[in-house]
């Protein structure tokens, strides 16, 4: 029962891919169903002059060791061959000391070629000169590709379409350039994907469960808006291996998340970390980025394994953590605005002063009214009656003294319009200005 389950299951999901392409101008479901060849790509550059050759991949198929009996369903457990053949189109054999092209076969997901960044390379063969020259018979070349080891890795999944393509005289599988061989085009290199569907294995007794959910540090509450992380069991309590790895969501649903479960991160674990009776701890640390939300409350969070459904299980039901309660510290509120403005009053120096500037006696003093807390002030002193400001400290303790150590460290001038400034840094709008006073600059600041 459960083989006829993950086939039908399987064809399920085939068939919405198909209808979700179907308007894109893919691939019918029934070519899907059995895939198809790719074959070579016209060039899309215009030719190079001058005899030389043009390499092309001039088709793809997949079939057994042989490239006899074509097939484009592979069940999950099995190794497929990857067939293909490149010939030379061109006007003449190339010359030059290289002596063999490079030929690299590319795995990508769904029924088109992934953007070449993410294209992922599964093996490599090479063709010697001698054996791709003008109107010979195109060069046959194969690999093997073994599911079970490329689904172990994470790359492949039962229930979902792939495909190859394959490219001549690719050197690189990025910023290729001109490839090793000089040649009239080179953006037909590439064959058209051959497209093939990954079926579910035979039933194997495997059965996925997360458990022991807990936050990082062992906390039971958090402050809003404070980093946090996971750690949760992930067991396989069957009595055999997956075909694949999965992944874990991780979720919280409180009142930030309007009482629905939300998706926080998720985390993978592979088929290795799950063997039969075994268990795997995912650990995701603070430094991941999760932060408490920031509407307190009480939530509860929840771990799930396999929530994409990648692996075939005994039992479906019991893939998720139970719900682990958290409460949230809503934020402190910001303290209350005084109940009277704080006020400052400068007391020195007074319109009958005259500070030499060459002296180290000079104090300016004031006092401070209804102040929460003393914090800090800006002292500055002006010289043209306050039209200017000149800074003479940008953050001193609010203690109603600072002393002004040597005037002539300060670009002072004489004159009869001096005055100083105090603001509050923390209440800005506190600002208090000094009577007109007088400095006396000296000869020997100069």
């Amino acid at each position: 029962m459960n083989a006829i389950k993950y086939f039908l299951s399987g064809l399920i999901l085939l068939l919405s891919t198909n209808l979700a392409f179907a308007g894109c101008g893919y691939i019918s479901f029934s070519s899907l169903v059995s895939g198809g060849p790719g074959t070579s790509t016209p060039p899309t550059e215009p030719p190079t002059s001058g005899k030389l050759p043009d390499f092309i991949t001039n088709k793809v198929t997949m079939a057994k060791e042989n490239g006899k009996g074509e097939r484009y369903t592979w069940k999950v457990n099995e190794t497929a061959w990857v067939h293909a053949w490149v010939d030379n189109i061109g006007k003449a054999n190339w010359e030059g000391k290289k002596d063999k092209i490079k030929v690299p076969f590319y795995l990508s997901k769904g029924t088109k070629e992934d953007p070449h960044s993410e294209w992922v390379r599964v093996g490599r063969e090479e063709i010697k000169k001698k054996n791709v020259e003008v109107k010979d018979k195109p060069k046959h070349e194969k690999i093997a590709f073994n599911i079970p080891q490329w689904a172990a890795a994470g790359y492949i999944y039962p229930g979902r379409t792939y495909n190859f393509v394959v490219c001549a005289d690719r050197p690189k599988d990025q910023d290729n350039g001109d490839g090793d061989v000089k040649e009239i085009h080179k953006s037909n290199n590439c064959s058209t994907p051959a497209v093939f569907y990954v079926d579910y294995g035979p039933a194997r007794n495997v059965d996925v469960m997360a458990s022991n959910l807990a936050l990082a540090g062992g906390k039971s509450s958090l402050q809003a808006g404070e980093a946090y992380g996971f750690q949760a069991d992930i067991s396989n309590i069957g009595t055999e291996y997956p075909w694949n790895g999965c992944r874990t969501n991780y979720e919280i649903k409180g009142p930030g998340t309007g009482g629905v479960w939300q998706k926080v991160a998720d985390e993978g674990s592979t088929v290795s970390q799950l063997g039969p009776n075994s268990t795997h701890v995912e650990v995701i640390d603070e430094s991941r980025g999760l932060k408490a939300p920031a509407v307190g409350g009480d939530y509860v969070f929840r771990a799930c394994a396999d929530y994409e459904q990648a692996i075939p299980e005994t039992d479906e039901s019991n893939n998720c953590t139970a719900e682990l309660p958290v409460t949230v510290e809503a934020p402190l509120p910001p303290p209350p605005p005084p109940s009277v403005t704080p006020r400052i009053v400068i007391t020195n120096p007074t319109h009958t002063d005259e500070w030499r500037s060459s002296s180290t006696e000079h104090d300016i003093r004031w006092e401070r009214y209804d102040f929460p807390t003393p914090g800090n002030v800006k002292v500055e002193y002006s010289l043209d009656g306050g039209a200017t400001w000149l800074l003479i400290d940008d953050s001193t303790t609010n203690d109603e003294k600072k002393h002004w150590e040597d005037m002539c460290d300060f670009h002072t001038v004489d004159t009869h319009h001096a005055y100083i400034r105090i603001t509050s840094l923390e209440y800005p709008g506190v600002v208090a200005v000094s009577d007109e006073f007088s400095i006396d600059h000296a000869a020997e600041c100069k």
